[in-house]
């Protein structure tokens, strides 16, 4: 049996990481003999062999191939040449695109040497996985436009091929313009099922994309669910923790207080560009001053964590603007998936923007108060946690509302820790059951 997975960049973001790794476990754990391809969405075959980021991936046990159209663009050779190597992907991609049209299965004559370890990964495929997360959408932007048609390339050429497709575990939306709405609901409508992960996806599909609801299925985000035997991380392993901090550099904490992790990002605030510098900023002074606070009242440690390393430069904006009395920690190591989990566990809540860190955190029964950048997301995926009284919308957040709900949570934590250990249990279940289903579903479907 043959899967190939469709839609992985590199190590950095943990939560792609996560649904690619459930993925991948969940596949072996039915199919012990499956060969499971990866074809990533950023990098050529030739960038995956010689950059340095792919640590966490190449221990999965798959044929990782290169993009039909890399994103990366060497930014630090110039613009020219960023512009040069950009517009030659295009062209190389409407090439591959109209061979694989003409020719189908033979297509390969053709193509550029660099896509047909790719393409046979998909001739090949009894199954295409488009994998979950956050990657169809466009505000409208030219910019989201060619994103949108980076990410859906490989879906097209699967579609040429006949082959079988699932849509697994996505938020969908949102779609300005006819042009992308246009992209998403045709390929959508390719797939045998479109599993989304939140109810605004499921809604928004059904009600703004216009299709069939048979076709549309909801299961919660694959990062949830994790192998039971990795590790137990429902309780807190001090000596590790202490281990990690250490080698960190960071000596000065005392574990026993009330310990509170952090996640940032950067933030460009698409849907409101006029005022996205002001909100950003309006985003980290809130923060810092409601870490202030918990600081001040509740003695807390506080531990920026980075959920993904580009957030460090956030994370140090916090920093600068923190009380030097706080006991504030900045974290920069590149952990694991599973490193993360545990430092999030040993966290007596989580104060969460990347919305993959509160699933984390989730999964080891950590209580969490998300900020939420992309609403589906945040409202839909903590929500069905939490509820949405914990979710706060990035544009609006104001030190009152941030620390009311802190707040909340430092008062009920313990009684919030043992509800979400009994949703856990039954989303993994849910997770795990589905997802047999889905699969084999999608092999048998008669297209």
């Amino acid at each position: 049996m043959v899967f190939t997975i469709l839609n992985m960049s590199d190590d950095e973001n943990k939560g792609d990481l996560a649904i690619l790794e459930t993925t991948v476990w969940l596949i072996l754990k039915k199919y012990q003999d499956a060969t499971i391809n990866l074809i990533n969405v950023d990098y050529s075959e030739q960038e995956i062999l010689t950059k340095k980021r792919f640590k966490y991936i190449s221990s999965l046990p798959v044929n990782h191939l290169g993009s039909f159209f890399p994103g990366t663009c060497y930014r630090k050779k110039g613009l020219l040449f960023a512009v040069t190597y950009g517009i030659v992907n295009s062209i190389l991609s409407f090439w591959s695109l109209l061979v694989v049209f003409l020719l189908r299965d033979d297509a390969s004559i053709l193509l550029p040497k660099r896509v047909k370890n790719s393409f046979h990964a998909i001739k090949s495929a009894d199954l295409i996985i488009l994998k979950g997360g956050s990657y169809i959408y466009s505000f409208g932007r030219i910019r989201d436009l060619i994103f949108l048609y980076r990410i859906l390339l490989s879906f097209f050429i699967s579609i040429m091929l006949n082959k079988k497709i699932i849509v697994l575990g996505h938020s969908i939306g949102p779609a300005v313009g006819q042009l992308s709405k246009l992209l998403i609901r045709y390929c959508l409508n390719k797939s045998i099922k479109i599993v989304t992960r939140e109810e605004l996806s499921y809604k928004f599909v059904v009600e703004k994309l216009k299709i069939d609801k048979d076709k549309i299925e909801l299961l919660p985000d694959m990062a949830f669910w994790h192998k039971k035997d990795d590790m137990d991380i429902s309780k807190k392993s001090k000596k590790e923790i202490e281990h990690i901090l250490d080698s960190e550099g960071i000596t000065s904490y005392e574990l026993s207080r009330l310990n509170i992790g952090v996640t940032v990002r950067d933030w460009h605030f698409p849907l409101q560009k006029e005022n996205s510098k002001k909100l950003f900023y309006n985003y980290l002074d809130s923060l810092t001053r409601v870490l202030n606070r918990l600081a001040n009242d509740y003695q807390a440690n506080i531990f920026i964590i980075p959920h993904v390393l580009s957030d460090l430069p956030t994370g140090e904006k916090i920093v600068q603007r923190i009380s030097k009395a706080c006991r504030l920690y900045l974290l920069k190591g590149d952990y694991s998936t599973s490193i993360l989990r545990r430092l999030y566990g040993a966290m007596d809540f989580l104060i969460a923007t990347r919305i993959h860190s509160a699933i984390f955190a989730f999964s080891v029964d950590t209580p969490v108060v998300a900020i939420a950048y992309e609403i589906p997301k945040g409202f839909g995926i903590v929500g069905m946690i939490e509820g949405s009284n914990y979710v706060i919308d990035i544009a609006k957040i104001n030190e009152d509302i941030l620390w009311n709900v802190v707040n909340s949570i430092c008062i009920q934590k313990e009684k919030m820790r043992k509800m979400i250990s009994d949703k856990i249990e039954s989303i993994n279940k849910e997770i795990e059951i589905n997802f047999d289903r889905l699969i084999q579903y999608s092999l048998n479907y008669n297209l």
